[in-house]
């Protein structure tokens, strides 16, 4: 009997060891999180958040952010109140989120101070984030539908399965390729005074050989002379930021677009499409791409706008494409004070 009691109070001890380790790991994640935020807008008020409270859920960790606030610059601030998600870290780096968890509904004022309600249908959110470049590093996102209207009018917008998508690869030696692509099944928007409706927008982009670490020390650096908006600031970051990865690749398309007003067509598209792509940033020669077409235009007042003759020169179906190489040096300054140096090879 006593042999039991031993082996009773073992593991009574041994959980107990267990539970006071998943404290301290859940503290510390706070600490994580509460950098990350800090890092990601805290510092500059874009982003400001109440309590964060991390408690272990079982192999997991349950995160809670309450009081969350968005403010960007120049719009009203967005109030989400308390969000949530699952937390799951992966050694010492990596931390996996999931369950993700937003309010249904939020009301924002417009720039004239009048109320916008939004309603948000999440379906899913996941991804992860890097705890030593503070960056994140994948994301799985989507929206079934988001909503904006005002009660004041009948002005109504509306998004179905907006999405938007990260993906890391790391070739070691702290070098990723990422890509990410973000996107809209559908969107109106309508008022009094006519509707738009896009369909199937998707914005695609793909940074290789990129330096991360590095490229994010420059963060500060860069919103700095942002804001200043005096060249001799932005462009050496720009030189230094070229440095940091190999290439950049880039894609708009829209499949459809239609423009009405008073029950009549005003403009329509049936699809667009824009490519922008720079090989071998770090290298003295960008060579540098670029297309552009579309398909379908219609405009059915051109004429009464600008004449028949006008109407005639506009195509209805248009592609164009450019490729050049850039002999900079490395540093992109000598692009605006040397254009003479710029090799076209259309």
């Amino acid at each position: 009997m006593r042999k039991f009691w031993r082996i009773g109070l073992v593991l009574l001890i041994g959980l107990s060891g267990c539970g006071d380790k998943k404290a301290e790991q859940a503290k510390a994640l706070q600490q994580e999180i509460q950098d990350l935020l800090a890092r990601n807008g805290g510092n500059d008020k874009t982003l400001t958040y109440g309590d964060v409270t991390v408690t272990p859920d079982g192999d997991h960790f349950a995160v809670t952010i309450d009081k969350v606030v968005v403010a960007p610059p120049q719009i009203a601030s967005i109030a989400l109140g308390v969000v949530s998600f699952r937390l799951t870290p992966d050694g010492d780096d990596i931390r996996n989120f999931s369950a993700v968890s937003l309010p249904p509904s939020v009301t924002v004022k417009d720039t004239d101070g009048e109320e916008v309600k939004i309603g948000l249908a999440l379906d899913h959110a996941s991804g992860s984030w890097s705890k030593k470049m503070q960056q994140l590093l994948s994301a799985d996102i989507l929206l079934k539908s988001i909503e904006a209207s005002k009660p004041s009018d009948v002005s109504k917008a509306q998004a179905s399965e907006a999405y938007y998508q990260l993906q890391s690869k790391d070739n070691g030696q702290g070098v990723y390729d990422q890509s990410t692509v973000a996107g809209i099944k559908l969107f109106t928007f309508a008022d009094k005074d006519g509707q738009i409706a896009l369909a199937d927008l998707k914005i695609a982009s793909n940074l290789g050989g990129a330096k991360l670490a590095e490229i994010l020390a420059l963060r500060a650096d860069s919103q700095k002379a942002a804001e200043s908006g005096k060249p001799d600031q932005m462009l050496p970051l720009i030189a230094k930021i070229f440095r940091l990865f190999k290439s950049v690749k880039s894609n708009v398309s829209i499949g459809q677009v239609t423009v009405a007003a008073g029950g009549t067509t005003v403009f329509s598209l049936g699809g667009l499409n824009f490519d922008f792509a720079m090989q071998d940033t770090d290298q003295p020669k960008v060579n540098l791409s670029s297309s552009l077409s579309y398909t379908a235009l219609s405009i059915p007042q051109m004429k009464d706008l600008v004449g028949g003759m006008g109407a005639e020169i506009l195509p209805t179906d248009l592609a164009l494409s450019l490729k050049a190489r850039s002999s900079h040096g490395g540093d992109p300054r000598q692009l605006v004070e040397d254009p003479a140096r710029h090799e076209d090879e259309r």
